[in-house]
């Protein structure tokens, strides 16, 4: 995950600490845009821009890649 990622947030518990397990029926949630880091020192988090302009900190175990970022 990085700056510029066009991400979901993920709804199924299960996915949420096994990453690996992958659910076709649940896909995530369209969130946003990653636009920097969280301000969280506990745990890894991410500031996303979401589909309705307003600016969240969202823990990176609740967040799915949707769309890499191009360079």
């Amino acid at each position: 995950m990085k700056v510029g990622d066009y991400v979901g947030r993920i709804k199924n518990d299960w996915q949420k600490y096994n990453r690996w397990m992958k659910f076709e029926e649940d896909p995530p949630e369209p969130l946003g845009i990653i636009v920097a880091t969280g301000l969280s020192y506990v745990t890894k988090t991410w500031r996303v821009l979401q589909l309705d302009g307003t600016l969240v900190d969202i823990n990176e175990s609740c967040l799915e890649v949707i769309q890499p970022a191009e360079l």
